[in-house]
């Protein structure tokens, strides 16, 4: 069990930030840092609307409720995600419909997006996962077809541009992430961008109705996580807090809804003070992804969207074979990782809820079972990546 828990992505962060950020929120100084935040986010996405919350499964349940209030019809999910996706849809209490997935590009498959309009979605979550982005032109071509809102989930789309302006800033809404392994971090909390003038207003009402939740300064338990999370979030050190199976570190788990709450100024505080950090980690994963992607054969490499420069959280690739088969201890000690076990169509008490479950989602079910992925970040090890590509069935390395 030890070495099934990895940390899922490396965010920059100092030891600097998190005592900065922790003598300011508790100084009363707190204010200043989810102003500074705010200043920061709105300059580089230039949203309409900008609310900092608790965390991003929080930013999407305000979206999805902000959407349907707007169009009162189901939204479209897609059928392989992050499990928290399956989270905010259950705390917002919305009906929804899956959409399936192409495998070699992680993007909605354009027809069964189509048919989850015509069963009646009026909005959609369109997720960039492991960094990777999705064909959002074609999207756009699908959903302006129906007048549908796009909810843009760039949790993990840290680092992905198109047309000069980040993964997060194209949606009709936008939802960003700063938990532990997003590429940009606070320990914890999201924000939601409202990107139309015309959804402000219902996403203000859903804002209110949870409470219009103030930000909590952050308490000794942040300050403890977020120096571990510095502390191990370097391979050699993982089998630390892998010893300590409540961290739940690497794991792929359903988390029931919680309230939704504001960020903490601690949390907004950690994520103002490293930004400047993150640039440098985006050029180190981008290189990593290109050798990875000129070495590694006997894989199916996922192909970013055209026009787009990919993050590359994290590296995807496809086994011929189901993951569970090739991958070992010695993968997982590397840090590379099956995707999500399961596609939403199956998982329990969630799945059976979907309106149009008699579709077969076969590009999710794939994706479930035959994609891993391989750390980019600027700790992994190139020597033992190349070593465990060629365990692989006719893989090789060159």
């Amino acid at each position: 069990m030890m070495l099934g828990r990895q940390l899922p992505a490396y965010s920059p962060l100092t030891l600097g930030a998190i005592v900065d950020s922790t003598l300011a929120a508790w100084l009363g100084r707190g204010r200043e840092a989810l102003e500074a935040l705010e200043d920061e986010l709105r300059a580089r996405y230039a949203p309409s609307e900008l609310l900092l919350t608790d965390s991003g499964t929080s930013a999407l349940r305000l979206a999805l409720q902000a959407a349907h209030r707007q169009t009162n019809a189901p939204v479209a999910l897609p059928a392989y995600t992050c499990f928290d996706v399956a989270t905010a849809a259950d705390g917002a209490g919305v009906p929804f419909l899956l959409y399936d997935l192409v495998p070699e590009t992680l993007s909605p498959e354009p027809g069964s997006l189509r048919r989850a309009f015509g069963a009646g979605a009026r909005s959609a979550v369109i997720a960039h996962l492991y960094g990777v982005p999705v064909d959002l032109k074609a999207v756009q071509v699908v959903a302006g077809e129906f007048g549908a809102i796009l909810i843009e989930d760039a949790a993990q789309g840290s680092g992905c541009e198109w047309k000069g302006r980040p993964a997060g800033a194209h949606g009709t809404l936008g939802v960003l992430s700063f938990g532990r392994g997003e590429g940009m971090t606070g320990g914890r909390g999201g924000a939601l961008l409202v990107n139309d003038p015309q959804l402000v207003a219902a996403v203000q009402e859903q804002w209110t109705a949870a409470g219009a939740p103030s930000p909590p300064l952050g308490s000794v338990r942040d300050v403890a996580l977020l120096k571990a999370q510095w502390l191990f979030g370097r391979p050699w050190l993982y089998w630390i807090p892998g010893l300590l199976p409540f961290l739940e570190l690497g794991e792929t788990i359903y988390r029931r809804p919680h309230p939704i709450g504001g960020m903490s100024a601690l949390a907004a505080g950690v994520v103002s003070r490293t930004l400047r950090l993150v640039p440098d980690e985006i050029a180190h994963r981008r290189t990593t992804a290109r050798w990875l992607r000129s070495r590694m054969t006997g894989v199916t490499h996922i192909s970013p969207a055209e026009d787009w420069e990919a993050g590359w959280l994290r590296y995807p690739v496809l086994l011929p074979g189901s993951a569970t088969e090739h991958l070992n201890s010695k993968h997982r000690a590397a840090g590379v990782m099956r995707g999500y076990p399961r596609a939403l169509a199956d998982l329990e008490g969630f799945g059976g809820r979907c309106l149009n479950s008699q579709e077969f989602y076969g590009g999710a079910r794939m994706l479930a079972e035959r994609l891993v992925t391989y750390p980019t970040h600027r700790f992994a090890g190139k020597s033992a990546t190349l070593e465990l590509v060629s365990i692989f069935p006719n893989g090789r390395t060159s």
